[in-house]
């Protein structure tokens, strides 16, 4: 069996080493059109209605699990999925980055959820969903687990959730084509990342950031070789 590559967000093992890991790594880093970028007005070349995405999420079952230096909420069932394109895709995987990968307008914002979806021909598809703060207030901690909150014990492996909680009510986005963002950052991906910003009430994530004391795990923004970036 072929050993995994080791990889992280430090020094010697970061984004900018990533490329000196394998032959793997540095032909897919190295590609063209790789994400994160700088998203801004200023950069829209074609226009997008915003009835090009429907999202047809709706309360789900989640296994919880810490990998590639962050939580994966992965679900149990294929129910939750995006039309787009003129195809659907199936969510298979929610994580976040801290900071945010993307900027908007010059802007990083303290965390970044991806939503990450495959089409049944395997066509990758993330959702980018930033936010400007975390809240967990007292009076959240009188909230109970619901699919509609993003609370859970963290003694439990998994919750149930309506990823609907985190899309923003003002539906604004670009969409552009890059790459992942974590080795072996592989290309041909459509990216959807959300320009409404707004804040996420959630005393769970904002608790389990203290207790890891993360710094970072993002990728820098990229030099931004895309042709055409959409927005509605």
């Amino acid at each position: 069996m072929e050993k995994e590559i080791e990889w992280d967000y430090s020094l010697n093992k970061g984004p900018e080493s990533w490329i000196n890991l394998c032959d793997d790594y540095h032909q897919a880093c190295t590609k063209y059109m790789q994400s994160p970028i700088a998203l801004a007005k200023s950069k829209i070349t074609n226009n997008l209605t915003q009835d090009a995405l429907e999202i047809e999420y709706e309360c789900d079952d989640f296994q919880i699990q810490w990998s590639k230096h962050t939580f994966h909420f992965i679900p149990k069932s294929k129910n939750n999925k995006v039309y787009f394109d003129g195809k659907y895709f199936y969510l298979d995987d929610i994580h976040f980055h801290i900071p945010s990968e993307h900027s908007l307008e010059n802007a990083v914002y303290p965390i970044e959820f991806h939503f990450v979806h495959h089409s049944q021909e395997n066509e990758p598809l993330v959702i980018a969903v930033l936010f400007k703060k975390i809240v967990g207030n007292e009076e959240l901690l009188q909230i109970e687990e619901s699919c509609t909150t993003i609370n859970w014990d963290l003694r439990k492996k998994s919750l149930r959730l309506n990823p609907k909680v985190f899309i923003p009510q003002l539906v604004n986005y670009y969409a552009y084509y890059g790459s992942y963002t974590t080795p072996p950052c592989i290309g041909d991906v459509h990216w959807i990342v959300f320009s409404t910003v707004s804040s996420l009430f959630s005393r769970t994530i904002l608790k389990l950031m203290k207790e890891k004391g993360w710094t970072s795990n993002n990728r820098p923004i990229q030099k931004q070789e895309q042709k055409k970036i959409w927005h509605t």
